[in-house]
């Protein structure tokens, strides 16, 4: 990856290669943080981890049915993000409303990676009827 595209504490050890160049891939939540957009993805293989959006092509601007924002700029448990340069999240409900469970995904917690995995089934399921390729 070119150093110009590492924005929030990705380093050479950071490693993206479970993706595949032309493969489509669906986001579950998106956080801007400095400025740039990075994408919540996950796979049946892969645990949840945010990626830089600037390695993608964003084929489909829509969001699912459900999804939520919340800023991280306001007084609030999501204000701590703001410390890290994270300026808003955007994703399914219990991502923008459960700040528990937003640290738990990071952190790769076991009842917050079920939940994930529950939202990525319905977030997957309105895409497949949602999006032609």
């Amino acid at each position: 990856m070119d150093i110009s595209l590492r924005v929030m504490n990705e380093s050479k050890e950071t490693s993206f290669d479970f993706l595949v160049v032309g493969k489509y891939y669906t986001a579950y939540g998106i956080i801007l943080a400095h400025g740039h957009p990075y994408f919540l993805i996950g796979t049946n293989n892969v645990l949840p981890m945010w990626i830089p959006g600037t390695i993608f092509i964003v084929l489909d601007s829509r969001f699912p049915d459900g999804w939520g924002f919340v800023s991280a700029q306001l007084p609030g448990r999501y204000g701590a993000l703001s410390e890290i340069g994270v300026s808003c999240v955007i994703g399914y409900e219990q991502l923008v409303e459960d700040f528990d469970h937003y640290i738990g995904v990071v952190e790769r917690d076991e009842s917050s990676i079920s939940v994930f995995m529950r939202s990525k089934k319905l977030i997957d399921r309105w895409w497949d009827q949602n999006f032609t390729k």
